[in-house]
Formats: structure tokens, C-alpha cells, sequence
């Protein structure tokens, strides 16, 4: 059976399908986040680690797709795409706190709402390998 890691944290469907999809070479995640502003035509892709927990290999591998294709595409939607970034929280992540990072960079509240409402690109998108 498929090591499921961290199953607290899914949903019921979430466990299922990882518990019934045993393809040996298939990845099953979940990206928590797509922001699109509509009349700006700005997107970006989100990530959200709590524990300063960090993508693994599966999510790296299926981001950095997502991440190309939309880099490469993007102006032919009209989309502004400004990348993909990781959310990390030193707690549970319930509440934006001091202790959190975006893209590695450690970041107050504040600034987190002015990137997550594309008013200003606080950190450089991550650089997906």
C-alpha cells in the first residue's frame, strides 16, 4: 500500500484515493492554492506547509510542471502569472503570524496581504527545479 504521510491533514476522498490509486509510478497530491485576480488578470500558485514543512519529490515534480506550462502560457490567456510560491507556518498556520516564511523569505502579515492581493511581489517566485 501507498505510504500516505501526513493522512491527518487530508479529507476523506484524500486518503482514499491515495489508498486505491497503487500505480507504482503515480503521484497524488494536491496543490492548496490558486489565486487569480479577475480583472487584473493575475495568478499565482500556492503551497501551504505547516511545521516549516517543505514540498516533497512527488508535489516538486508536479509543480514544476504546472509552474512551466503556466509560465509558458500565461500571456496567451492575457494572465499575468507571478509564479509559484510556498507558504511555510512554525505552527499549525491557523493565524498569519511572525513565524512564517514565503519562498524562504520571513515576512509580516502585512506583506503577505499585499503579495496574496497582487498590490506588490514581496519575494521572487520559487525557482522550481
Amino acid at each position: 500500500m501507498r505510504e500516505l504521510g501526513h493522512a491527518a491533514a487530508l479529507t476523506p476522498f484524500g486518503i482514499w484515493i491515495r489508498e486505491n490509486c497503487k500505480q507504482v509510478h503515480l503521484i497524488v497530491t494536491n496543490l492548496d492554492y490558486v489565486l487569480f485576480e479577475y480583472d487584473l488578470r493575475r495568478m499565482m500558485l500556492l503551497e501551504e506547509k505547516q511545521y516549516f514543512g517543505r514540498v516533497h519529490r512527488g508535489q516538486q515534480s508536479v509543480f514544476k510542471i504546472l509552474d512551466q506550462i503556466l509560465s509558458d502560457h500565461a500571456a496567451s490567456y492575457d494572465i499575468d502569472y507571478w509564479g509559484f510560491y510556498l507558504l511555510q507556518f512554525r505552527s499549525d498556520g491557523h493565524l498569519p503570524g511572525p513565524d512564517m516564511r514565503l519562498n524562504g523569505y520571513t515576512l509580516t502579515e502585512e506583506a503577505l496581504i499585499r503579495h496574496l492581493n497582487f498590490e506588490e511581489q514581496i519575494v521572487p517566485p520559487r525557482k522550481m527545479n
